[in-house]
């Protein structure tokens, strides 16, 4: 493959300085391969890509996301894509989003999407995309007032930028905002409770998202919830719920717990930072690419050479 870490005096000869339309796979290096259009007519690029699939496979969805709006390209060959869904704010941030699909109690399949500029949105089969609800009411979400503790109001759902799902919760993050907040177990409305990030942030800076990391590939007892600042701090937790402290052992996966934190680096102007891959969830950063296992056990984060980023 391409090795642009050593000199060339130092290169292993299987390695090369520069390569086009050639790959690196499982025996060496093969030829790119080509590409067909899918979908044609999004008004504006194309900046993300959703799949949903549903509880039968006529109800599997594809959407591709512009700036302008949610456009369905479920089929193959389609030239004029309706949109399904419309945002308010169109510009240089919409469109970069992340998503999450999540089965609350009722066996419902509900698809969440969020990004920096337009917020939440949610589609369920059969009722299409809508703007989550704020409210107090039934399917609306609420949170704490700021100014008037214990007196629940509606949530800004337009200013969500992140979401994701931890141990049957959904969780979320609001733009500009170093905390997060969480739903109750297999719910997909209610009130958010807040959990407080912002103060372990020893660099500063917003909450990127989080992040589920099973760090034995799925087949343990418990997985990691790992939380990303903007400014590079990393933070893991376990345990099954964040309201049971670590002096408390009521907890069937153990105590919330705080079992590290590491920095490394500041990371790029986006939330879509980081990937799981087997066992390991990596995250991109100024310095490399950064696996947690590596985190986990020590290793220097800048010490380029060692990191996958090699």
């Amino acid at each position: 493959g391409v090795n642009s870490l050593n000199s060339l005096m130092e290169m292993p000869p299987n390695d090369c300085i520069y390569t086009y339309n050639l790959m690196p796979s499982e025996y060496g290096m093969r030829l790119r391969k080509g590409y067909r259009e899918w979908s044609t007519g999004a008004a504006g690029d194309v900046r993300t890509i959703i799949k949903y699939q549903g509880r039968s496979p006529q109800d599997d969805r594809l959407w591709a996301v512009t700036e302008n709006g949610i456009y369905d390209v479920s089929l193959f060959n389609t030239t004029a894509p309706v949109q399904d869904m419309a945002f308010l704010v169109q510009g240089e941030s919409s469109g970069y989003g992340v998503y999450t699909e999540f089965v609350n109690d009722a066996a419902e399949h509900i698809l969440f999407y969020a990004d920096e500029a337009n917020g939440l949105f949610q589609y369920r089969t059969g009722l299409g995309w809508v703007q989550v609800p704020g409210g107090t009411a039934a399917g609306e979400w609420s949170y704490d007032d700021p100014n008037n503790p214990g007196v629940p109001i509606a949530a800004p759902t337009d200013k969500i930028a992140f979401i994701t799902v931890h141990k049957l919760r959904i969780w979320v993050v609001f733009k500009g905002s170093a905390d997060a907040f969480y739903l109750p177990l297999f719910q997909a409305s209610g009130e958010l409770k807040k959990f407080v990030f912002g103060a372990k942030m020893v660099h500063g800076g917003d909450l990127v998202g989080l992040w589920t990391w099973s760090m034995d590939g799925g087949e343990g007892m418990d997985d990691y919830l790992i939380a990303v600042s903007r400014s590079g701090d990393v933070m893991a937790y376990k345990g099954d719920d964040p309201e049971i402290a670590a002096s408390s052992q009521d907890s069937a996966g153990g105590p919330w717990t705080l079992i590290g934190t590491w920095f490394i680096g500041k990371l790029p102007a986006s939330r879509r930072v980081a990937i799981s891959q087997s066992s390991n969830l990596y995250l991109l950063s100024s310095y490399c690419l950064v696996d947690t296992r590596s985190l986990l056990q020590g290793a220097e984060v800048a010490a380029e050479v060692a990191s996958p980023s090699a």
